[in-house]
């Protein structure tokens, strides 16, 4: 995908600028109950520096609880808690 996004679809899943992500990670502490979770996929096909950096800067604590690498591709989920 390259340029705008054409629908819903595209914006969940392409997100160049990661400002849907930040948005997320600042936004989402205020909607989830106490003790609740957030479960989180990610892979190496986007910027994991940038992924890190956002993580990194969030009030999460993270888990990794699924990781798998296919076609040389890691996958991993994030369990994300406050």
């Amino acid at each position: 995908m390259n340029g705008a996004c054409s629908g819903w679809l595209e914006r969940a899943m392409y997100d160049p600028s990661y400002h849907n992500l930040s948005r997320f990670f600042l936004d989402a502490p205020y909607y989830l109950l106490e003790k609740g979770k957030i479960y989180l996929a990610f892979s190496n096909c986007g910027d994991m520096r940038l992924f890190k950096s956002i993580l990194k800067r969030s009030v999460f604590k993270h888990t990794v609880i699924l990781e798998m690498i296919e076609n040389n591709i890691l996958f991993f989920v994030l369990e994300l808690t406050i």
